[in-house]
């Protein structure tokens, strides 16, 4: 699925960030505004992170305390894939087994920037993002830019039980240690079709039973990162003299003077989109865990 299927003006003055729910809480600085980054899926390794961004560039006013939110998880790969925010009544899911998580938090605050654009602007201006957004363009890679951060202090997870409301709602609350051991042990039971000796069964034997990442796997910080606003970034390299691109939607372009691969001066059009929304930031992180679950069982 293509990350442009939205048309929102990558250009619209700063307002609420449009920071989506992350796939799983991540420790403190995984993620952090201006980053650059060419796999959401590992910033440990493809992240850019400069100096170019001062205190002046942050808008730290938003902070929220006693934070509630419930967030579907996905009974593919665990991920979480949607906020339904503090809602006791949400909408039933269209895909089956689709499972929830109650998430409170003793505060949640957002980094935001009070120019998007010219905070990008000073990002990729910086001689380190140069290089970087070259070797990008070279290799063909995706690139994204993080614009928003959302964190959350003293966060809790536990799964949400959800109960059938009529007229197409289910209502949901957070589930006792009681309740939640007990989901656990009926899924080691028996898989969708009543099979004690089915897959659930076989994977929990291999070592390969799919787990709800945001239980099982403690950031151990006190802050964690669980949100963010993430942009596309277009990159392309031209000729010196080459015309700059008409004024459009979806990208706002800056550009940059570099030397190619060969010494020559060229042009590098680097292009802003607007914020993937929640379904996109979700199916990136969804289509690449299935991808290496695929690669995974072929192995075997």
């Amino acid at each position: 699925m293509s990350v442009l299927s939205h048309a929102a003006a990558a250009h619209s003055p700063a307002g609420t960030p449009h920071c989506a729910l992350l796939p799983r809480p991540f420790p403190t600085h995984t993620y952090a505004v201006g980053d650059l980054l060419t796999d959401l899926r590992a910033p440990s390794t493809t992240t850019l992170r400069t100096a170019a961004l001062s205190a002046r560039d942050y808008d730290d006013t938003r902070l929220t305390a006693y934070y509630k939110d419930v967030a579907s998880i996905s009974p593919a790969t665990g991920n979480f894939t949607r906020s339904h925010g503090g809602e006791l009544l949400i909408r039933k899911p269209r895909r089956a087994g689709t499972r929830f998580c109650s998430i409170s938090a003793e505060k949640a605050s957002v980094r935001a920037l009070k120019d998007p654009f010219g905070a990008f602007e000073k990002s990729v201006r910086d001689p380190a993002a140069r290089d970087w957004l070259l070797r990008a363009a070279r290799a063909r890679a995706p690139v994204y830019w993080v614009a928003a951060v959302r964190e959350l202090t003293n966060a809790s997870y536990a799964h949400a039980a959800a109960a059938d409301a009529g007229n197409g709602l289910l209502a949901v609350r957070r589930a006792s240690f009681g309740e939640q051991a007990a989901a656990e042990e009926a899924e080691l039971r028996e898989d969708e079709n009543g099979d004690v000796d089915g897959e659930a069964m076989r994977r929990k034997m291999r070592g390969h039973r799919r787990r709800d990442s945001a239980f099982e796997e403690p950031t151990k910080t006190k802050t964690d990162v669980l949100g963010a606003e993430i942009r596309e970034v277009r990159v392309k390299v031209t000729r010196p003299d080459a015309p700059h691109a008409p004024r459009d939607l979806k990208w706002k372009w800056t550009y940059l003077k570099a030397a190619d691969e060969n010494g020559e001066e060229c042009q590098v059009a680097v292009g802003l989109g607007a914020p993937l929304d929640q379904e996109e930031v979700a199916d990136l992180w969804e289509e690449g865990d299935l991808a290496e679950e695929d690669e995974e069982e072929d192995d075997e």
